[in-house]
């Protein structure tokens, strides 16, 4: 349904949405980050933040704890 349109030469990657609303996949394992392949170019202020996929296949950033604490969009794939 959505992908960040970015290839790595093969081997491990991962996903993390950071404490700063930041999603970024980088080289490596979560024990072994390498550099950064892909990020959606937030720089929010710390706190915490949410990532949804929605009905309608946009994947969203929003801040707070879950959809029941939904304090604002950071972000969206179809943005």
């Amino acid at each position: 349904m959505w992908g960040s349109m970015k290839t790595g030469p093969g081997g491990q990657f991962f996903t993390l949405l950071q404490n700063n609303g930041a999603l970024c996949t980088y080289y490596g394992t979560f024990k072994n980050k390498g550099q950064l392949l892909w990020s959606n170019n937030v720089q929010s202020q710390q706190g915490q933040f949410f990532l949804i996929m929605q009905d309608d296949g946009n994947l969203c950033v929003y801040r707070g704890t879950g959809p029941d604490d939904n304090q604002g969009f950071v972000w969206g794939s179809k943005n």
